[in-house]
Order: structure tokens, then sequence, then C-alpha cells
């Protein structure tokens, strides 16, 4: 399911600190209750509407080495993606 947006998440929580219900939100935005209480719950601790961080492995590359790694794999169709990359820019894998 994606994600809502943040402009969504912060006139539901306009919404719901002017008094409104939960059910009243969930219908208006087309929410699930539970969504809407939880984006509640996570503005009463946080104060924040924003979505926390994810784990993940951290990204070993630049946006504009990944750019020119596109370019390079798209040429040399037949390398494998760790071949391009080795030979690229120097990504060990």
């Amino acid at each position: 399911m994606p994600r809502l947006l943040e402009h969504e998440r912060s006139e539901a929580v306009g919404i719901l600190r002017a008094g409104s219900g939960v059910t009243d939100v969930a219908r208006q935005f087309n929410f699930a209750r539970s969504t809407v209480n939880r984006i509640r719950e996570r503005y009463d601790v946080t104060g924040s509407i924003k979505y926390r961080p994810r784990p993940g492995q951290p990204k070993i590359t630049t946006p504009r080495q990944d750019a020119i790694l596109r370019r390079v794999h798209r040429r040399y169709r037949s390398r494998s993606a760790t071949q391009s990359a080795r030979q690229t820019i120097g990504i060990r894998g």
C-alpha cells in the first residue's frame, strides 16, 4: 500500500485537532481508521507527522555515481551489475 503524502497526514492531524473524530477524518480522506489513529498517536508522542527512519543498508554510491553506472550498464548489457560497478567506479562486491 502506498504511503500517505505529508500534506495528507498534516491535514488529517489538523482536522483531528480541530475536534473532528477519527471516523470522520477516515471517511473524508478514505483512510482506514487504524491509519488515522496511528497518525494521531505519532503526532501526540513525537509532535511530528513525518515517518520515522527505516533500517536498511546505507547507500554506497552517490546519486552521480548511480547515474554513471546506469548509463554504462545500459551500454554493456551483457555485463552483470556487479561487474559494471567494479569496472566503472571501483565498488567492491
